[in-house]
């Protein structure tokens, strides 16, 4: 069991209710009473779940907050997606930060770092909101490939983060955690805009095969 200090409680709790308002602010279908209970209570379990398994708990938060959000809508993908990239987009952000910080050599206080992360992650979720809602969600077989993507990406993350925990050379493993992860995210990017680019010119291809077809029946019937 890990014992916690008031500083690393409140952090998480910060941590918790960052996510739960951008998880919010791109599901809009969870924005009721329930939430905010189901808000409360994540926060109990994941803290004391974090006593227990350290960092192995964000697979708990993952999974408890899709299941929330798929039950309260009925659009199981764009569920599941949008609570997948609400923690991956916070991953990102806490990788970008501590990376730029390493790159330039600067040691900040937690709570520094804590509030430059936070709003790196808020930033990029503005961003990234019209661009899920109008390419993403709106066709089907874009959002078939982007959860899929973004789904392994979380739990190739998790198994990362699991094998860590029990690495003896930490600093090795956060290295090769860091370039796994960006590398995996930057394939992923690629395939995924590749798949999206495809499907799409095959969708574009068969709207201008039926409408031809259209087009030759309805002169047929003039003649």
């Amino acid at each position: 069991m890990i014992t916690l200090s008031n500083e690393i409680y409140l952090t998480i709790i910060f941590q918790l209710t960052i996510i739960f308002i951008v998880n919010a602010f791109f599901n809009t279908y969870v924005r009721n009473k329930q939430y905010l209970f189901f808000c409360i209570f994540s926060v109990i379990i994941y803290t004391i779940a974090y006593t227990q398994i350290n960092v192995l708990s964000t697979g708990i938060l993952w999974l408890s907050m899709t299941i929330f959000s798929v039950h309260y809508s009925n659009y199981f993908l764009r569920a599941t997606f949008l609570s997948t990239m609400t923690i991956l987009i916070y991953i990102s952000s806490d990788y970008l930060v501590t990376y730029t910080f390493g790159i330039l050599q600067i040691m900040p206080s937690s709570i520094t770092r804590l509030a430059i992360s936070a709003l790196t992650y808020l930033i990029l979720a503005l961003i990234l909101k019209r661009f899920i809602t109008n390419r993403i969600i709106q066709n089907r077989n874009n959002l078939e490939v982007i959860t899929f993507t973004s789904v392994m990406t979380f739990l190739i993350y998790f198994i990362i983060i699991s094998v860590e925990r029990f690495v003896a050379t930490e600093h090795a493993m956060e290295k090769t955690n860091f370039l796994f992860i960006t590398f995996y995210g930057i394939a992923s990017t690629i395939i995924a805009a590749s798949v999206i680019f495809i499907m799409n010119k095959n969708y574009k291809a068969k709207n201008r095969e039926i409408e031809l077809k259209q087009l030759i029946s309805y002169s047929k019937k003039l003649k």
